[in-house]
């Protein structure tokens, strides 16, 4: 699939007649997003990417389609966890470069 907005990527349906699984790369980012159809409508559940920072990216979001976690590391190595409960005490601030 190619179009206007900078999308290049290639999806693959479910039998429920949904993108399921989408490999892509979005402005020249590379992405994978994986979507169930487990609420009300079907739903990104998780995605794989590298933004325009450069940082990579996992998130796992609920049914609803809300970020539950989300796991990023920077170019320089740097890591960020958000969504553990309770919190690391290891973990620094991070704020992408």
């Amino acid at each position: 699939m190619l179009d206007e907005r900078g999308f290049h990527g290639l999806c693959f349906d479910s039998a429920e007649g949904y993108e399921a699984v989408c490999v892509s790369t979005i402005h020249g980012r590379p992405s994978i997003q994986l979507r169930s159809n487990d609420g009300n409508s079907p739903q990104e559940r998780i995605t794989l990417g590298v933004n325009e920072s450069g940082v990579a990216t996992v998130e796992i979001r609920d049914a609803a389609g809300k970020t539950q976690i989300r796991l990023e590391v920077g170019k320089d190595g740097h890591t960020r966890i958000e969504g553990v409960s309770p919190p690391l005490t290891s973990q620094e601030p991070w704020t992408p470069r």
